[in-house]
C-alpha cells in the first residue's frame, strides 16, 4: 500500500498557497514548540518582491530522518494530546509555498531548488536545524510581514526563549489556572485519529489585542467573543487548517471560565459571551445569588420576586412594597438559577397569608421619617440606640387580632418593629400623636420586661415620663395636627451647610445619623428623586455626590 499513491506537487503548492502566511510560519513554529529547546531565532524581511525567512533552533539531534522533510504525512513523533503537530505535514505545506529552500539539520542538508529538484549532502552540523527560503507568491508581502508580527506576538511561550528579528517574545500577563476540565481532544491509536474527553488544564490570560484569541498550547488558534485569551493545555479538534474552534467545544471552555470567574463577570458579560457557558449546576448557592444581584443591578436579591403567574397575586406583592423580575426573557439556564434563587410572588403571598409570620420590608418615605423620629426621640431622651423597622405581620389565626408593634433583641441591639398591617396609614404620617407614642412606650416597657407584669408596668412608666419631660423641656410639644419637619426638609438643611460643595452618601448618613439599609434606602430614594425630577438636588457627574441647586443657595 505505501506505493499506491504518488504527490503531485503542483496541486500540493495549490492546495497551501491561498493559505495566510502567518498560519504557514506557524506550522513550523509549534514544531519546534513541540521539542526541548533552548533559543529560537526567526527573522525575516521583505523587499523588492522576494520575502526572506529563517528560523534556527538548538534542539538536540535535530531532525532524525531526512525522510520527514521531504514525505508529506510522515510524522516521526510519538503521538500525545499534548503535541501540537499530528499529521506529518505542517513543515512539508510551508515548504511548498517556497521558491527555493535550504534545511539544514544535523548531518544532513536538503537543498529545495527553483528549478523543481532537490538534492540532500552531508554537513557538519552537531546541533538543532535552521530553515532558509525565498518566497516570491503575491500574499508574501509588506502586509504578511504585519501579519506574522502580530501572530508570534500573541505566542505563550512555556520554556525556552524565542527571538523575532531579534526581538524577544515576552511573557504572558496569567490570571489564574482552571484545572481538572474535562475536554475533547484528539489522538491517534493504531493509525487512526481518534476524538476522546480528557482531563486538561485552561489558563486564563489579560488579552494584549483588542480580541480575545483562544491557544492550543501556546498558539494562537482563532479569535472568540471571550474577552481574554484562553490557553488549553492539549489538543483542540480543529478543521483542517487548524484555524477554526467548534462552537460546542468552545461553549464546554466557557462553562468551565464562566463557573470559575464569578466575581470577574459583569451584567454585560451575563448577556454577552458568558451567556451560553453558564451552567446552572456549575454553580453553588452563593455564585448562583452573585450571578442573580449582577442580573437585578445590585438590588437586594432577598426582596425581589420571580414573576408569579397568577395576576392577583403579583398586584397583592406590589402592594406589599415588593418588585417583580420577569425571567421569561432570560435563556434557559439563567431562569433554572433564578428559580433555585429567588421566591415567587405566589411562594411569598402563602407565607404572609398563611403562616402569618412577620417579614421585614421597605419603609416608604412616611414610614421611614417615622421611624426615624423614633429614634431621635429615643436618643435624645433616654439615651438609648435603638433600631427601628418595618414590618408585615397578618392577623393571629386563632384570636383574629392584629400585633402593632414588636420588641426583640438582636444580635446585641434592641429592634422595635412597626406593623405596616396594624398601624393606620395616617398613624405614620405623626409620630408624636398619642397613638404612635403610646405603641413607642408599650415596646420600650419590653426592654425591661417580656411578660406584662408589674416590672413591666414600672418600665412603662419610667420611660413615659422620660418622654414627657424631655419634649417638655426641649419645647416639642407637637399638636396632633401639626406636622414634623420631612426627611426631605432635613437632606436639604445637611446640604445647604455645605454651600457649594458636593457631599457623598456616606457623608449624608452620618450628619443625618442614618446608620440602618432601610434608613440609607429612603434617603437615596428622596435624592434620587429630586434629582431626576429637576427638584431642589443636583447630583455631581463623577458619581453619587449631592448639593443644593444654585439657586437655593444663591438665595
Amino acid at each position: 500500500m505505501s506505493s499506491w499513491f504518488d504527490i503531485d506537487n503542483a496541486g500540493w503548492k495549490r492546495m497551501n498557497a491561498g493559505r495566510p502566511a502567518y498560519e504557514l510560519v506557524k506550522e513550523l513554529i509549534q514544531n519546534v514548540l513541540d521539542e526541548d529547546f533552548n533559543t529560537v531565532n526567526i527573522d525575516y524581511n521583505y523587499h523588492n518582491g522576494v520575502f526572506n525567512l529563517s528560523i534556527e533552533d538548538d534542539i538536540q539531534g535535530g531532525i532524525a530522518n531526512s525522510s520527514l522533510i521531504t514525505t508529506v504525512f510522515m510524522t516521526g513523533k510519538e503521538d500525545s494530546c499534548t503535541k501540537r503537530g499530528r499529521k506529518g505535514r505542517g513543515l512539508k505545506e510551508f515548504l511548498s509555498v517556497c521558491k527555493s529552500a535550504i534545511v539544514e539539520t544535523v548531518g544532513k542538508t536538503v537543498e529545495f531548488c527553483d528549478n523543481g529538484t532537490r538534492f540532500e549532502s552531508t554537513n557538519n552540523r552537531t546541533i538543532g536545524t535552521k530553515i532558509s527560503c525565498i518566497i516570491v507568491e503575491e500574499k508574501w508581502n509588506s502586509i504578511a510581514v504585519s501579519e506574522i508580527n502580530k501572530f508570534l506576538s500573541r505566542i505563550i511561550v512555556y520554556k525556552g526563549l524565542i527571538f523575532v528579528n531579534g526581538k524577544i517574545i515576552e511573557n504572558k500577563s496569567k490570571i489564574m489556572d482552571i484545572d481538572r476540565c474535562y475536554l475533547n481532544t484528539q489522538v491517534i491509536e493504531n493509525g487512526i485519529q481518534k476524538d476522546i474527553n480528557k482531563d486538561t488544564t485552561i489558563t486564563i490570560y489579560n488579552k494584549i489585542s483588542k480580541d480575545g484569541w483562544i491557544y492550543e498550547m501556546g498558539i494562537p488558534v482563532c479569535t472568540t467573543d471571550i474577552p481574554y485569551d484562553i490557553d488549553v493545555h492539549q489538543r483542540i479538534p480543529l478543521n483542517d487548517n487548524r484555524n477554526e474552534v467548534n462552537i460546542y467545544y468552545l461553549k464546554r471552555v466557557k462553562e468551565y471560565i464562566v463557573a470559575k470567574m464569578v466575581n470577574f463577570l459583569t451584567k454585560k458579560d451575563i448577556l454577552g459571551w458568558a451567556s451560553d457557558g453558564i451552567c446552572c449546576y456549575n454553580f453553588s448557592n452563593s455564585d448562583s445569588c452573585k450571578i442573580v444581584s449582577l442580573m437585578l443591578d445590585e438590588k437586594d436579591i432577598n426582596e425581589t420576586l420571580i414573576k408569579g403567574s397568577n395576576r392577583h397575586i403579583n398586584d397583592k406583592a406590589r402592594q406589599k412594597g415588593f418588585s417583580l423580575f420577569d425571567i421569561k426573557n432570560l435563556s434557559g439556564n439563567l431562569q433554572t438559577i433564578f428559580e433555585k434563587t429567588l421566591k415567587t410572588s405566589d411562594e411569598l403571598i402563602q407565607t404572609i397569608e398563611d403562616n402569618c409570620k412577620p417579614i421585614d420590608v421597605e419603609p416608604t418615605i412616611v414610614e421611614l421619617g417615622f421611624i426615624c423620629e423614633h429614634k431621635k426621640l429615643v436618643k435624645n431622651a433616654l439615651n438609648k440606640d435603638i433600631e427601628f423597622k418595618i414590618m408585615e405581620k397578618g392577623a393571629d389565626l386563632v384570636t383574629g387580632k392584629n400585633t402593632l408593634a414588636t420588641y426583640s433583641f438582636e444580635n446585641g441591639f434592641s429592634v422595635i418593629r412597626y406593623n405596616r398591617l396594624a398601624i393606620k396609614s395616617k398613624i405614620f404620617e405623626m409620630p408624636y400623636c398619642s397613638e404612635a407614642l403610646d405603641t413607642l412606650i408599650h415596646e420600650l416597657g419590653h426592654i425591661d420586661s417580656s411578660e406584662h407584669e408589674h416590672d413591666f408596668i414600672n418600665a412603662v412608666t419610667k420611660y413615659s415620663g422620660r418622654i414627657v419631660s424631655y419634649l417638655y423641656y426641649k419645647n416639642m410639644g407637637i399638636k396632633k395636627e401639626e406636622k414634623k419637619n420631612s426627611l426631605k426638609d432635613d437632606i436639604k438643611d445637611v446640604l445647604k451647610q455645605s454651600g457649594f460643595n458636593y457631599l457623598s452618601l456616606p457623608e449624608i448618613y452620618s450628619k443625618l445619623g442614618i446608620s440602618t439599609i432601610n434608613e440609607k434606602a429612603g434617603i437615596r430614594g428622596i435624592l434620587n428623586r429630586e434629582c431626576s425630577n429637576n427638584g431642589i438636588f443636583v447630583r455631581h457627574y463623577d458619581g453619587a455626590k449631592y448639593r443644593l441647586v444654585d439657586s437655593l443657595l444663591i438665595d
